[in-house]
């Protein structure tokens, strides 16, 4: 086996450790535990491929190439789902199912791969003399394999590649908060890896489970580093996102920061751009919320609904002012009214 190749795989499995050890340190939130899935996974394909291409007998060889597939089916999945998180982007849960399916069909023929031809239609053992390996297996692919690639690699990691440029093209200044448009260039790497080894470029060695390894670890030491990736404030603004009333954060000028979808079904021209522009331009915002310091709720109408809402102030851990808050709910009539039914 090349030296310069052994080197690389160690240095990719050491860095995929080192990743792996950042990640320790979180709060074992769901998007925390999808990238130690994924880098998982890629520790597992990367140590399985170099026990393959240092096997020095063809029956230790196929038992490196089951352990490397244990972790293809899981990496491009779990990344998948770590993109649509991390974007906000909706995860095609149905599609993903219907791949990890596919993915438990592949594995059970890899497994089986001695007894039938499915996966691999033929597998042979070429030895040479006189090299640093003993010898390396010429595999001729099945139907089994074109699944995999089709399910197992190619529209799981499509579909990441669509998340980021969504997000970058839908939300660009998210997208320019969360990196996305540096983690899309980073994603686009292993790709090219796979046409060098397609077009037998690398001399008999696929580089893309090193390169995807080198990339999948670079996305999170970016993440970590930069810290553009707070796992708790994320889980807080999900859950913000699936609740029914509407939820808008205001920075100290009273410019837009962030809103949830619910808020959009309040104030229409909440759009995609929104980010940024004063409060007081949407449409029917009231404006003597913004002068109240009390919990009085300021009561407003808009396209022929009642509401009701305050601002409170968005403090830090020193106790200073960053921003307010409003999450205005909507009443049936509005309490002038009810009163006066009342009386």
């Amino acid at each position: 086996m090349s030296i310069a190749f052994l080197g690389l795989e160690i240095f990719c499995i050491g860095i995929i450790v080192f990743a792996l050890f950042l990640l320790l340190k979180g709060d074992g939130s769901r998007e925390q535990k999808l990238m130690q899935y994924f880098l998982l996974g890629s520790l597992v394909q990367n140590v399985g491929y170099l026990l393959e291409m240092t096997a020095p007998s063809m029956e230790a060889a196929i038992v490196a190439v089951k352990v490397q597939y244990l972790g293809s089916i899981t990496v491009t999945i779990s990344y998948c789902h770590f993109i649509f998180n991390y974007c906000r982007v909706k995860t095609p849960q149905r599609i993903l199912t219907l791949m990890k399916l596919a993915d438990v069909l592949v594995l059970a023929l890899v497994f089986t791969c001695d007894f039938h031809r499915l996966h691999y239609r033929s597998i042979e053992w070429i030895t040479i003399e006189d090299a640093a390996r003993h010898g390396y297996l010429h595999l001729i692919y099945g139907p089994g394999y074109w699944i995999f690639m089709l399910c197992g690699t190619i529209i799981p990691y499509a579909s990441s590649i669509y998340a980021l440029l969504h997000t970058c093209i839908r939300k660009p200044e998210f997208a320019e908060e969360r990196k996305c448009s540096l983690i899309l260039i980073l994603s686009c790497l292993p790709v090219g890896a796979l046409c060098l080894y397609v077009f037998k470029l690398t001399q008999g060695y696929d580089l893309t489970p090193v390169v995807m390894g080198v990339v999948l670890s670079g996305v999170v030491i970016l993440i970590w580093s930069r810290n553009v990736y707070d796992f708790s404030s994320l889980a807080s603004w999900i859950l913000l996102d699936s609740m029914s009333d509407g939820v808008i954060a205001i920075d100290e000028q009273m410019r837009i920061a962030s809103y949830n979808p619910a808020a959009t079904r309040i104030f229409e021209d909440l759009g995609s751009r929104a980010v940024g522009r004063q409060i007081l331009s949407l449409q029917g915002f009231p404006q003597n919320m913004l002068g109240r310091e009390d919990d009085v709720k300021e009561e407003f109408s808009l396209n022929g609904r009642f509401y009701q809402g305050h601002l409170e102030p968005i403090v830090d851990r020193y106790g200073k002012k960053r921003g307010s808050v409003t999450s205005p709910k909507a009443r049936s009539l509005p309490i002038c009214l009810t009163k006066s039914a009342r009386r």
